[in-house]
């Protein structure tokens, strides 16, 4: 119980553990429906989200959700301008440390959920895995995989409590299974999830072209069909054989014919851009702005396109514009 006062911070209902997403009540004597409230200072504390103005007996109630940032934590002293303007001093709090497992992908929330769950050759010797995952109070923007070779949050979208990431991963292909655990808020315990990784057969028809070697086999080829032609239109004319300066002609030509510059393909504004041409793909970009991008080929209605030196993506035909 607290004596009588003007405001004050109220003590978290539950232990808290580093970077977790928790609640704590601010409460406040008020004569006016909406007060103005200012939060300044603070330590190793990140709001992320605040609720609308309760009554609560002779107070009003202001929630607030901060993510902690590292042990100690400081909450901000809050200015309220009200009839009169007071100030409700900062509260240290301490947050807990883990003793994860191996495993632990660094989240901690109420529940974790993986929506879509799907994989790619990327090379020889990797695989490609995108996930969407949903959790309620989560640190989503933390998510990392003990076993990633290369890993990245594609998108991050908040709809609090809820938030939303498309997550990719570039992993061995020795790797048949991917488990990772999270720690469950709820229930105070790490809980694991465990996905097998089965390649689909489309990506060796498809997405030969997803391997970051790309523009490196294009520039062997290209050395490979170019070197051939001279050596057999040197043949050709010492032979003086028809049939080898075709072969010649024809493997210059096809060399040459490597050397023009990519055909170019604009993208619509808000087109989804997705990791394989397929009508279930998952979508991990959108295109925010039109741009034109370079095009790889085209497949089933869908067009190959390269986001950048090591990336690739699909787009549905008709998300393509003029220039």
């Amino acid at each position: 119980m607290h004596a009588l006062s003007l405001g004050y911070w109220e003590e978290p209902s539950q232990k808290i553990f580093k970077n977790q997403i928790f609640a704590v009540n601010l409460f406040f004597v008020s004569n006016t429906p909406n007060p103005n409230i200012r939060l300044s200072g603070g330590k190793n504390v990140k709001l992320i989200y605040q609720s609308s103005l309760q009554p609560a007996d002779i107070y009003k109630k202001k929630t607030y959700y901060f993510k902690a940032m590292g042990e100690e934590l400081v909450l901000p002293k809050a200015v309220v301008k009200d009839s009169l303007t007071f100030t409700i001093p900062s509260k240290r709090v301490r947050a807990n440390i883990l003793n994860p497992p191996d495993n632990f992908c660094n989240v901690l929330a109420k529940d974790l959920n993986v929506m879509n769950f799907e994989s790619v050759q990327y090379s020889k010797n990797k695989n490609l895995v995108v996930m969407k995952i949903v959790t309620h109070l989560g640190n989503l923007e933390d998510f990392s995989l003990r076993d990633s070779l290369k890993e990245e949050v594609k998108s991050i979208k908040r709809d609090f409590p809820k938030t939303q990431i498309i997550y990719y991963t570039i992993l061995p292909n020795t790797l048949h299974k991917l488990t990772f655990s999270y720690f469950n808020l709820k229930k105070k315990e790490f809980e694991t999830k465990s996905f097998k990784i089965r390649v689909k057969d489309e990506s060796v028809s498809t997405q030969s072209d997803i391997k970051p070697s790309q523009d490196k086999n294009r520039k062997i080829k290209m050395a490979i069909f170019i070197g051939l032609g001279i050596v057999l239109l040197a043949g050709a004319l010492l032979k003086k054989s028809f049939f080898t300066a075709l072969l010649a002609l024809a493997s210059l030509g096809y060399g040459l014919y490597m050397l023009m510059p990519m055909k170019k393909v604009c993208v619509k504004e808000g087109a989804k851009i997705l990791i394989l041409p397929t009508q279930k793909s998952t979508v991990f970009k959108i295109n925010t702005n039109k741009r034109v991008y370079e095009e790889l080929g085209r497949a089933n209605g869908y067009v190959k396109i390269k986001l950048s030196k090591e990336k690739i993506g699909w787009i549905k035909d008709e998300d393509s514009c003029k220039n």
